[in-house]
């Protein structure tokens, strides 16, 4: 692990992806690089990525035009910890080491769920209409509530006790799973959903 809790080389990094999101799938990593108007370019030194926000898991086995992606991002070396989001099925949340040794109830991964039949027909319906036009989604109650519901569930399987940092990390984690979701005019896009998860836990 280098200064920023990340790990020192690319294969090392490879690694911890491909087990703590259980890949089995041949896959390279991209970085978004703001040299080429934030594009997605292959990873080479884990230099490129110390100050980036931004990495892709791109499935080398998937044909070019049906290609599979994940994303996840790396808050700048100054922060202690660092994310891991996916556009998978579940997204997850990897803590670094000096966080884990202060906080051992945490678990090492931090998994968004699926949630239930209706919520993710709603949510994959919202997503076409985000990828198309941008359209945010102002969720239902119910679909507000089995949002809340689902990640609440899989918090307590750990820990009842949550830092302000880890309801910023699980809130942040849901829109970048789901950027629909994004509330429009909160600096950060999930302020809401981190207090309606603290006022439900």
């Amino acid at each position: 692990m280098n200064a920023a809790g990340l790990p020192s080389t690319v294969a090392e990094l490879e690694t911890e992806v491909k087990t703590q999101c259980k890949i089995t799938e041949p896959f390279r990593l991209q970085f978004m690089d703001v040299l080429f108007g934030n594009e997605f370019v292959n990873l080479t030194s884990m230099e490129e990525i110390e100050n980036k926000t931004t990495i892709k898991v791109v499935y080398t086995s998937c044909q070019p035009q049906d290609q599979a992606e994940d994303s996840f991002s790396f808050p700048s070396t100054s922060a202690p910890d660092y994310t891991l989001s996916s556009s998978g099925d579940s997204t997850v949340i990897l803590s670094s080491p000096e966080s884990m040794s202060s906080r051992s109830s945490w678990p090492d991964l931090f998994c968004v769920p699926r949630f239930t039949y209706d919520a993710e027909v709603k949510l994959g319906k919202a997503h076409v209409a985000f990828r198309e036009n941008g359209m945010l989604l102002i969720p239902d109650p119910k679909l507000k509530s089995d949002i809340l519901e689902g990640l609440i569930q899989e918090i307590v399987k750990h820990t009842v006790y949550l830092t302000d940092e880890k309801f910023d990390q699980v809130a942040e984690a849901l829109i970048l799973k789901h950027p629909c979701l994004k509330e429009r005019g909160s600096p950060s896009g999930y302020a809401g959903w981190k207090m309606s998860l603290k006022y439900k836990l």
